[in-house]
């Protein structure tokens, strides 16, 4: 909304010249005093306008897939991180891991792909707020995105997974949607956009870290 001032004229005595005249430095002191007070107000409306209209330049879609792709390689690569780390300590590789294995990494990829659209739909709308409070909600919509997909995945390991996997997720969802969020934020607001060219590899790039992360414990 823009923003509108009164504009008060400094209590000055404009004397008269002998000639009749007023005096020309009174009035040119009160012009560039108006054309800077009018300058601040194009600069404060066009800056607020060009940030509220940030989210609406692009589709849900966009939104949608971006978070997606993040819940898919994110869901897929975190179990399939741990069980590897399993099967490396233990220096064996029976058949029940392996089908744990496929179901749970599948389960999480699926989970994860197809939650990441609602996130993504929430993310749309955290870019309306300032930076400080995006901040604060993404670890809580993340923590909540990673204890659905990482329960679902953990719940195929035998049922009792889905504990250990639901806290386990909460962790990885917080971190990698704080990571992730605020990464597409800042090239889309520099850009104006941002390509599927750019988000794609900073999806699989963190997924990645997360990985080398739990293998790394």
């Amino acid at each position: 909304m823009e923003q509108f001032y009164r504009f008060q004229e400094p209590e000055e005595e404009i004397t008269q010249n002998n000639s009749g005249g007023f005096e020309i430095e009174n009035a040119e002191r009160r012009l560039k005093r108006l054309c800077k007070l009018n300058a601040d107000i194009e600069s404060r409306s066009g800056s607020h306008s060009n940030r509220s209209s940030l989210s609406t330049n692009r589709t849900p879609h966009e939104y949608e897939r971006a978070f997606s792709i993040l819940g898919l390689s994110v869901g897929l690569l975190t179990p399939f991180s741990i069980f590897l780390k399993i099967i490396l300590e233990s220096n064996r590789v029976e058949p029940a891991m392996v089908l744990m294995l496929a179901l749970t990494t599948n389960a999480g990829a699926i989970a994860g792909f197809f939650s990441g659209k609602i996130v993504g739909r929430s993310h749309r709308e955290l870019e309306k707020f300032s930076w400080p409070m995006m901040g604060i909600a993404l670890p809580f919509v993340g923590a909540t995105w990673g204890i659905f997909a990482g329960g679902t995945s953990g719940a195929f390991a035998m049922l009792f997974g889905a504990i250990p996997g639901a806290v386990i997720g909460a962790l990885v969802g917080a971190f990698a949607l704080v990571v992730f969020g605020m990464g597409f934020r800042t090239i889309a607001e520099i850009q104006g956009d941002i390509r599927t060219g750019q988000y794609l590899p900073m999806a699989f790039g963190l997924s990645l870290v997360i990985a080398a992360l739990v293998l790394g414990s």
